[in-house]
């Protein structure tokens, strides 16, 4: 039997084509699956996670969206507050209102450091040798638990974080701290709230 030689080399010829496109095939495929594998080992991988900030850019993020000023910061940044803040830092009282508290903090405003008497003057009280004496009227103005002004009832009494009593009083309309008038009122510190008066809480002699 005779076999056209030219007709056999085409044969052989589109056999190879065929062996070498599956090959190709098999080729590219398995390229691809090494690609996607390597993709998905990338995802996976945790240097290539997305990045997150630092804790502590972390916690001013949480904090900008949901916290609150604490107690000192809020005195700090009220004008007519500044005699009383003053005064506080003179003293380790500042330690405590850091805490989680809460406390009830009554702040004499500028106006009512000024009226004090020559003998108990905040220039003196600011002395070093008098320091305990101011710790001890600065105490008389910090309540421990957050009450708000509506808890503030007629006839209520507080005792003071120094062990002094305040009474609360209403008349026209006016809440009273003892003789102060409560002029206003900030709840929107993280660890207590703040009630500015219109004088300065004496401890009773």
């Amino acid at each position: 039997m005779k076999i056209d030689f030219a007709k056999g080399i085409g044969i052989l010829l589109v056999g190879g084509a065929i062996l070498v496109g599956c090959s190709d095939s098999r080729s590219t495929q398995e390229e691809g699956t090494e690609v996607i594998q390597s993709r998905m080992a990338s995802y996976a991988s945790p240097g290539l996670q997305p990045e997150l900030p630092p804790p502590a850019e972390a916690e001013k993020q949480v904090a900008g969206r949901t916290g609150q000023p604490d107690i000192l910061q809020h005195i700090d940044r009220e004008n007519n507050l500044q005699l009383f803040s003053a005064a506080l830092k003179k003293t380790d009282l500042t330690q405590s209102l850091l805490g989680t508290g809460p406390y009830t903090v009554f702040a004499p405003n500028d106006a009512a450091f000024k009226n004090l008497k020559a003998d108990t003057s905040l220039a003196q009280l600011l002395a070093p040798e008098n320091r305990q004496q101011l710790k001890q009227l600065l105490s008389n103005h910090m309540v421990t638990g957050k009450l708000s002004i509506n808890e503030l009832q007629d006839g209520t009494t507080l005792k003071t974080t120094g062990g002094q009593q305040l009474n609360v009083t209403k008349r026209n309309g006016k809440v009273f701290i003892n003789d102060a008038v409560l002029e206003a009122t900030d709840e929107g510190s993280s660890n207590g709230v703040v009630h500015v008066l219109s004088k300065v809480l004496q401890p009773a002699s």
